[in-house]
């Protein structure tokens, strides 16, 4: 056994050994095809480099021990010949146990040892590995980028020496040796790309063609892996391609495989409105000859787009009809609640007349106007106060609408009068709004038509009469006689209004009316809509009647107090409302239950004073009324401080008629 350990320089024949600083360089002749032979050598604490350049023969190493090499073990840079390692022990090494570069040649191993190195046990580029008769052992071997026991380059094959087919990585013996699974610790370039189990990331090699049912626009997330020879992970740079009516949008920008499965997302648009299959080819970049099935084919059939969406540029996108509605999005990838909104409008899929309707403004109280998500196809969660049907107008069943709300319960069903017009198509239905299954003006609704209008006009004039009395009455004994004066007739009534007024502001009470005809007509709208100008509104219309009150509208100062303070107090907490709305202080909603509970607390008191008050007058007037009458009886006995009774008694025009 040779052993070379200080600098030797040999020659033999056509081998050139030079063994310097404890590296052994091996340069063949470059005009020669004969074979170079390398036998019963030990290595320490070295390393090993041969080249054979140009057209040299076969690279023969047998009983040859590398060990503890601060680099790379055993590095052959060879061309056409073949390298034959026979009872050879590389271990130990700082890097790579054994690194080859070839060109389209085979590399033999026969008892081979490579163990324990710390940049993997072999690096193989363009050559093919045969395992021969007597088994190898690549053991223990570690490396921080590539495989720990074997790395393969371009153009590798992995052959049996006595079949001379592709090894089967998974249960070939040779590799009995190797660490399992093998995937783990060989790489090469890579060969393929994969899918990965989503719960385990176990690799699916046998999987090349996978199928998805997904609508235009949706994004669907493929985890993948590139794997090479023996199914080892192995980086790559994906390509992808898409085939047929489909078009393919990357959404993960960065598509470069990792050392584990990573997700990749993509999102699929229609390529033409009649065609809705294709496919997706994901593949990589070929820097060598990949196999035939190196791709993963993705088979897609597109659906149609749901109800309120329609195709648009390759998506599914709001149809006309609900991209009018604001406040209204559409997104397929939120299937199976592909809309969402956030205002009080309504909407509805008519499968009679395959339209969709979009109404602006749902009743008060029966939408929901907070962001919920919803399909078409269940409009009903579009309904609050478990109510449910055309317009959220009827209730769920078993449940009836509540006595003096637009809520549903366990009570009997009865409501008030409103129209609304739903569009389908170019046709029209007029329902009414209270519950959209019932036409308009039906049978069942006439009656209660009737009776809505009576009453409203009824309480219109009454409105009407009560402003205007002040005015009315002086226009009617101008024009009519005292017998067939309406106001004059009415004067007892119409006084029971106008009475606690000074004569320029009788027409208060009907003011009043007028305020909340108006604010109910206008709230019915705004609610719905834009509800934050209600405060505002509210605001102003305080803030003119504090005006108007201030002018002492009331005879009796005290009522006078008492409405001024009922209307600055509304008038404070609307518009504290309004600026919490306004600038979005976050003061809790314990605090504004506190507002609003004092709020009330303060109305109730003022409303109770002046009751009180009321009724305090009043008991004055009867007592005082009593004592003059009994004074009268009596006049001898009338006496100076009596002389209020007859001053009174102008407040009495009956008793002054007497008189």
């Amino acid at each position: 056994m040779s052993e070379f350990i200080h600098e030797i320089l040999l020659f033999a024949g056509k081998l050139i050994l030079f063994v310097t600083h404890s590296i052994f360089c091996l340069f063949s002749s470059v005009s020669t095809n004969g074979d170079t032979k390398l036998k019963n050598v030990s290595f320490f604490d070295g390393s090993t480099i041969i080249y054979c350049l140009s057209t040299c023969g076969d690279l023969i190493l047998t009983d040859v021990i590398i060990d503890s090499a601060y680099s790379t073990g055993l590095y052959v840079n060879h061309g056409h010949g073949s390298l034959f390692l026979t009872n050879v022990t590389i271990a130990n090494g700082r890097q790579e146990g054994l690194y080859v570069y070839g060109c389209n040649s085979n590399t033999f191993l026969d008892n081979v040892t490579i163990s324990n190195n710390r940049g993997g046990g072999m690096i193989l580029f363009y050559v093919q590995l045969v395992f021969l008769d007597h088994p190898s052992t690549i053991i223990n071997n570690y490396s921080p980028t590539n495989g720990g026991g074997l790395t393969i380059g371009f153009q590798v094959l992995a052959i049996d020496g006595n079949t001379e087919v592709v090894i089967n990585c998974s249960n070939n013996p040779t590799l009995q040796y190797f660490l399992k699974p093998l995937p783990l610790y060989v790489t090469s370039e890579a060969l393929g790309v994969c899918l990965c189990s989503d719960d385990e990331g176990t690799i699916n090699y046998h999987v090349r063609i996978d199928s998805h049912q997904l609508y235009p626009g949706q994004f669907i997330t493929l985890p993948l892996v590139t794997v090479g020879v023996c199914g080892g992970i192995s980086p790559a740079v994906l390509v992808t391609n898409s085939e047929g009516g489909i078009i393919v949008s990357l959404e993960t920008i960065n598509q470069e495989t990792k050392k584990q499965c990573k997700n990749f997302t993509y999102q699929i648009r229609q390529r033409w409105p009649n065609i809705s299959n294709g496919k997706i080819k994901l593949g990589i970049e070929e820097k060598l000859e990949l196999p035939d099935n190196s791709s993963l084919i993705v088979d897609v059939t597109l659906l149609p787009c749901p109800n309120g969406l329609a195709l648009s540029n390759g998506l599914c996108e709001c149809n006309s009809a609900i991209s009018s509605v604001s406040s209204v999005r559409c997104d397929v990838n939120q299937m199976p609640h592909p809309i969402s909104k956030s205002s009080n409008s309504w909407l509805y899929y008519n499968t009679q007349y395959d339209c969709t309707v979009g109404y602006v403004n749902c009743p008060f109280d029966y939408c929901t106007s907070s962001a919920i998500s919803f399909s078409l196809d269940d409009p009903d969660i579009q309904c609050a106060n478990n109510r449910s049907g055309i317009l959220c107008g009827a209730c769920q069943q078993g449940l009836s609408l509540m006595l003096g709300s637009n809520k549903c319960g366990q009570c009997s069903n009865k409501n008030s009068l409103m129209l609304s017009v739903i569009e389908c198509e170019g046709r029209k239905s007029y329902v009414w709004s209270v519950d959209g299954n019932i036409p308009y003006l039906g049978h069942k609704h006439i009656y209660l038509f009737i009776l809505s209008l009576v009453v409203m006009l009824t309480g219109l004039l009454y409105t009407i009469t009560i402003f205007s009395s002040q005015w009315m009455q002086r226009l009617s004994g101008r024009y009519c006689r005292s017998s067939w004066d309406p106001f004059y007739r009415f004067k007892p009534f119409l006084d029971a209004y106008t009475g606690p007024y000074k004569d320029k502001y009788r027409y208060w009470t009907g003011l009043l009316l007028i305020i909340r005809l108006l604010l109910t007509t206008v709230f019915s709208y705004t609610t719905g809509t834009i509800p934050i100008i209600n405060t505002y509104i509210t605001v102003l219309i305080a803030g003119l009647l504090i005006h108007l009150l201030s002018k002492e509208v009331y005879r009796n100062k005290i009522l006078n107090i008492l409405e001024l303070l009922y209307m600055v107090n509304l008038c404070i907490t609307a518009l504290s409302i309004a600026l919490i709305n306004q600038f979005g202080w976050n003061i809790g909603t314990t605090s504004i239950t506190v507002i609003t509970a004092l709020s009330v607390s303060l109305s109730m008191t003022t409303f109770l004073i002046t009751t009180v008050v009321h009724l305090y007058i009043e008991m004055k007037k009867r007592c005082h009324s009593i004592q003059c009458h009994e004074t009268r009886e009596e006049p001898l006995l009338v006496n100076a401080s009596d002389s209020s009774c007859i001053r009174n008694d102008n407040n009495l025009p009956s008793l002054v008629y007497k008189i």
